[in-house]
């Protein structure tokens, strides 16, 4: 009787008791899921949709660890742009993080049941339509919406559909093509085409083509004054025709013919001007401090 009590009492001071909380599931019991990210290195190649004129290529690449607060994550970085990202192995679950948002997006949940919802932004709620686990072993998670193109979440991999994760010039939805790791090629696409005829995804050098050239909509002219700013925007073109301002979320913040704006009243962060001058539209990234 004395060595089942010390047994028990040893337990409980171990912390070797249970809660249904603690408790794992059947699925992560026996293997938890596979790493979305490489032991050195992740590359991600994504077909951006721009606002007004379709998809373009972007680049993200996953490497170096930090600490923030006690949590670990990985560094995102795409051209100048940083964000953070962070995973949870035993239920499959990604987070980003861009650097101006005060909270992360999850964009892969791997632990999801037919049946079960996910929210992809502006695309709205998604329904899980089947759960299986393809060639390669993966588990895989096939999401669907009526009037909408389905999507496939992938362990190990990512998601093919996401909203809102990678601010970069006014993006709104970022399509994954291809995935590496460590440099070696582990995925891409089944996917030929973005909403129709707006882009078509080369599989083979992992790009899309757009519906215009990138040098017919950019421009590094300096047109959009100072930037970062406090209070006030200046755009200097006088055939201005249209300026308009998006935050993160795609919300538009400011739409004016004015030359000068005042932003006194906007929140600090990064936002997108769209600046529209004779015909033709200049993308540019502006940051409130």
């Amino acid at each position: 009787m004395k060595k089942i009590i010390m047994i028990v009492g040893t337990l409980l001071l171990s912390g070797g008791c249970l809660t249904a909380q603690d408790s794992p599931t059947q699925d992560t019991a026996t293997h938890g899921y596979r790493s979305f990210f490489g032991s050195e290195s992740t590359v991600w190649n994504c077909a951006v949709e721009m606002y007004d004129i379709g998809p373009i290529d972007r680049t993200f690449t996953f490497s170096g660890d930090t600490v923030i607060n006690g949590t670990a994550y990985k560094k995102v970085h795409q051209s100048s742009n940083t964000g953070l990202a962070r995973e949870d192995t035993i239920f499959g679950k990604l987070w980003i993080k861009w650097r101006y948002e005060d909270s992360e997006e999850l964009v892969v949940d791997m632990s999801l049941s037919v049946g079960d919802s996910f929210d992809i932004g502006f695309r709205g709620w998604y329904i899980v339509d089947s759960v299986y686990f393809d060639s390669d072993g993966r588990k895989t998670i096939h999401l669907v919406k009526p009037g909408s193109p389905s999507f496939y979440m992938k362990e190990g991999i990512g998601a093919e559909l996401m909203w809102n994760v990678f601010f970069s010039a006014g993006q709104m939805t970022s399509y994954l093509i291809c995935v590496f790791h460590n440099n070696t090629h582990v995925y891409t696409t089944n996917v030929t085409s973005i909403d129709g005829d707006n882009g078509s995804i080369i599989r083979d050098s992992c790009r899309v083509r757009p519906r215009l050239t990138i040098k017919d909509i950019y421009t590094d002219d300096p047109v959009i004054y100072p930037n970062p700013f406090h209070q006030k925007l200046i755009v200097d073109i006088p055939e201005l025709q249209l300026l308009q301002m998006y935050d993160t979320k795609g919300r538009l913040i400011v739409e004016t013919i004015e030359n000068e704006v005042n932003m006194a009243n906007i929140p600090a962060g990064m936002y997108i001007a769209i600046i529209k001058a004779n015909d033709k539209k200049t993308y540019k990234k502006i940051i409130k401090k």
